[in-house]
């Protein structure tokens, strides 16, 4: 019964947006993002941000400066998205980055890149992806990594200038100097892990972290896992993330195990041996729903799903809904709907395991 009563209380409020917000001006402004705007990692882990630009106007160019603390996260990568099937290519214009390679500056904890393109199409309008930054974590503690100085041409001729807001980025490290020390010299030995997140049973393009807390007693060892599908949606770590287990001391464990939008699920006693092995926990899914990540779904899950509802990946976002960052995908399928509500209806008021 409640199951019901949500639903139509979603698709009402909904259906009030589209009528109230139909009469709003269209925002000109676009916003660069650095997603996702929050995530968990751990010393010496290698996390990526992708730059997102939303409601671009026949993007042409852009530029911006990424500041972090250098003395908590190293740079090590960044990626600028020209190729012909990327957002700012996509409209058939050529496209390059601006200046030669991005200068790594970690001597000073500021890069500044970009890209342009020309042809006689229009830049593309919308949502994209941009570019992407690797940074390798260096100490524990809450890292903020900022936008600053952007700019974003337009590709008309001459080129305008469209105005830009930016959000940045937060990394949450967990100081791991308290675990076990790894008893398993590098190479001697691999773990892999299978997972399964409801409603995934097909590839996913993008590579997903996973918590896993190996507890023993009052001891937690934990990792942040990269990881990605099989053509049967079963999440596993061993291309992407093949040896951010394999250090796990030998030894029976309860492992508490989290999705990006998932209730947490233990799974008690588990066995890491000697010798390499796959632990396959994929045998009972974790729940979708836990949008605000507090092991919960309950109502603050619930108004980002309302917030989100109808948003695309790359696509403008509909009138009056907040598209950045896109949290409310429980099925990570690049868009929020009715499917979405589906798991998080059926998953209401639960709470993870601990």
């Amino acid at each position: 019964m409640f199951g019901a009563i949500l639903v139509l209380t979603i698709m009402g409020f909904w259906g009030a947006n589209l009528i109230t917000n139909g009469a709003h001006a269209q925002n000109n402004t676009a916003t660069l993002a650095l997603l996702p705007t929050t995530q968990n990692a751990s010393v010496n882990d290698s996390i990526t941000l992708d730059l997102l630009i939303t409601n671009a106007q026949t993007l042409g160019g852009f530029e911006t400066n990424v500041t972090y603390d250098n003395s908590k996260l190293q740079l090590t990568n960044v990626a600028i998205k020209t190729g012909a099937s990327d957002f700012i290519a996509s409209t058939g214009r050529s496209a390059g980055s601006v200046g030669p390679e991005p200068t790594v500056a970690n001597a000073t904890g500021t890069v500044r890149f970009g890209a342009w393109s020309f042809g006689s199409n229009a830049g593309p309008s919308g949502d994209g992806n941009l570019a992407s930054v690797t940074f390798t974590i260096l100490q524990s503690g809450t890292h903020t990594i900022q936008l600053q100085n952007a700019l974003i041409s337009t590709s008309a001729s001459p080129p305008g200038q469209q105005s830009v807001t930016t959000a940045n980025a937060s990394i949450v490290v967990t100081d791991t100097s308290a675990s076990p020390a790894p008893s398993v010299s590098p190479g001697t030995r691999m773990t892999f892990a299978h997972l399964v997140l409801e409603g995934i049973t097909t590839m996913r393009n993008d590579d997903r972290f996973m918590e896993f807390v190996f507890r023993q007693g009052t001891t937690n060892i934990t990792r942040n896992v990269r990881m990605r599908t099989d053509n049967s949606g079963i999440f596993s770590n061993e291309i992407s993330d093949p040896t951010k287990l394999s250090d796990i001391p030998v030894g029976t464990y309860d492992v508490l195990v989290n999705g990006p939008v998932h209730l947490i699920r233990k799974f008690n006693n588990i066995t890491v041996p000697a010798d390499n092995t796959v632990l396959d926990f994929s045998s009972t899914q974790l729940l979708a729903g836990d949008i605000v990540d507090d092991n919960q779904t309950n109502g603050n899950d619930y108004t980002q799903i309302v917030n989100n509802f109808g948003c695309v990946t790359g696509q403008t976002a509909p009138q009056g809904k907040v598209c950045t960052p896109l949290s409310a995908d429980l099925n990570l399928d690049g868009d929020v709907d009715i499917f979405d509500y589906a798991f998080f209806v059926g998953n209401y008021n639960l709470t993870g395991e601990q």
